[in-house]
This record gives C-alpha cells, sequence and structure tokens, in this order.
C-alpha cells in the first residue's frame, strides 16, 4: 500500500512509458483502495480555507524578486 498517489501516479506513467506494464488494465489489477478521506469542514470553515491557501499561493508568486 502507498498513502502517497501522486509519487505512485508518477511511478506507473514511468513505468507504462518505459514498457514495465503492457498497459493501464494491468495497472488497474494492481491498485486498491488504502484509505479514503472525507471532507469534514463546513461550508464556511472550507470558504476561509480556500482563501488563505489562495493568499498563500499569491505570495509565492513574486517570491524570485522578493529576495
Amino acid at each position: 500500500m502507498v498513502s502517497e498517489t501522486v509519487n505512485l501516479g508518477a511511478a506507473y506513467m514511468a513505468g507504462l512509458t518505459v514498457g514495465y506494464w503492457a498497459d493501464m488494465e494491468g495497472l488497474r489489477r494492481r491498485w486498491h483502495w488504502a484509505g479514503q478521506w472525507d471532507l469534514m469542514l463546513s461550508s464556511a470553515e472550507r470558504g476561509q480555507q480556500h482563501t488563505m491557501w489562495r493568499a498563500a499561493v499569491e505570495r509565492t508568486l513574486d517570491w524570485p524578486s522578493a529576495h
């Protein structure tokens, strides 16, 4: 089981590219749920968190010129 699915996806794509796996169906047979996370935030909390996330992303956009 792998909980970091972004890395697993990159590894699968690399394996498909070099022919390690023949096709997507072979990968589908190997995959299974390791867990599931459900959103527990209210709509208001979700909106607030999203606003803070967007502000953080905005601050990073000017990072090279700020240093």
